[in-house]
């Protein structure tokens, strides 16, 4: 069996420890094969929004997501800053970043919920 194939097999959850799952080396080459794939292709994440915040992130590899959120109304000065949306044009705004839950087989699964 190919990388590709291995990491394949790696990336639908073949790998269930049962008598003719692969052996631990094959698992680890399956993983290094998927892990390698992941380099190779665009970075993808989903971003999970309740009443226009985002909650939650997750995504196929390694990535920092920042927030500019321009809604201060109501808030303290002290909880937000100035962001240069343009050349010369600055706006308030709160400015973070956001967790991000690096899960290559829950952003997969939720990708092929969205085909359903």
């Amino acid at each position: 069996m190919d990388n590709k194939a291995l990491a394949e097999q790696y990336a639908s959850s073949q790998f269930d420890g049962s008598d003719d799952s692969p052996t631990l080396d094959k698992w680890c080459v399956a993983y290094n094969a998927y892990l390698a794939a992941l380099q190779t292709k665009a970075g993808e994440i989903i971003v999970f929004v309740e009443g226009g915040i985002a909650t939650d992130v997750i995504s196929d590899g390694p990535i920092v997501v920042h927030k500019v959120d321009y809604d201060t109304e109501g808030a303290d000065e002290s909880d937000y800053g100035s962001v240069e949306e343009s050349p010369g044009k600055k706006l308030d705004a709160f400015v973070g970043e956001i967790h991000v839950d690096v899960n290559p087989r829950e952003l997969d699964r939720f990708k092929n919920s969205f085909k359903s």
